[in-house]
């Protein structure tokens, strides 16, 4: 490592923990954008890129993500110092850095949301490059809310699938086990029109009993296992016999 490579990456964790605000230190977002400066720092590139000096490499990184138009990508790049750039050059070294690992692919529900961001910006007189720094975070702020939204429809469907699991196991339909009440220590299973309930002891056995109905007092005892495969498996097996 050069010493001008030492000077940049303490200049960048200094500058990362200098921040009054714990909670922006510890923002996955900005330790993302860290990495990605540390990484910038370390990269060798190959020497067949003849064209990409260290400010076009840097500006490239930064619009990777954020469907900026290829001719006004490349007009820019060509302001910088170096050879001149086609679009061919541009897209081809675009494609091979979004295939390193450490990049991810734009994503695409993002694309006319990134170019009306793009545009609106333009019309105002931005700065290329402040659009793009811009575009950065748009994108970073649009992947989370994605994540979010995904992650609150995945809670959705699994909360209406639990309903309907429940639902099925109180109408007499054969069912895979299922809880009738969250944070219930017991799970309820109907195979072959028979009910069963499996209860975790305190010791993190597994009781398998078979029920005449869901308040049966005098449950028949079938097993104690230690996980609940193995009691499900006893179960397909007793289910069927008479």
């Amino acid at each position: 490592m050069s010493s001008d490579q030492v000077q940049v990456l303490k200049k960048l964790i200094l500058d990362h923990v200098s921040s009054p605000s714990v909670r922006h230190i510890r923002d996955p977002i900005v330790i993302s954008r860290l990495a990605e400066g540390f990484v910038a720092n370390f990269d060798r590139r190959d020497p067949l890129w003849q064209k990409w000096g260290e400010q076009r490499e840097q500006l490239l990184r930064v619009a990777a993500r954020s469907f900026v138009p290829l001719t006004d990508l490349t007009d820019r790049l060509n302001e910088l110092a170096g050879p001149k750039m086609t679009r061919a050059d541009v897209q081809q070294r675009l494609n091979a850095l979004l295939e390193e690992s450490y990049f991810s692919y734009p994503d695409e529900r993002l694309h006319a949301g990134c170019l009306e961001f793009y545009e609106t910006e333009k019309a105002k007189g931005t700065e290329f490059t402040a659009i793009i720094y811009a575009l950065r975070d748009y994108v970073d702020e649009e992947e989370d809310r994605l994540r979010r939204e995904w992650q609150d429809e995945l809670s959705r469907r699994n909360e209406e699938e639990k309903l309907a699991a429940r639902k099925r196991l109180r109408s007499g339909a054969d069912c895979k086990w299922t809880a009738l009440e969250d944070g219930s220590k017991s799970v309820y299973a109907r195979t072959n029109g028979r009910l069963f309930r499996l209860t975790v002891t305190d010791d993190g056995f597994q009781v398998l009993e078979k029920l005449e109905s869901f308040d049966d007092s005098e449950p028949e005892w079938i097993g104690r296992y230690r996980y609940r495969r193995d009691a499900t498996k006893v179960l397909k097996e007793v289910a069927y016999v008479d």
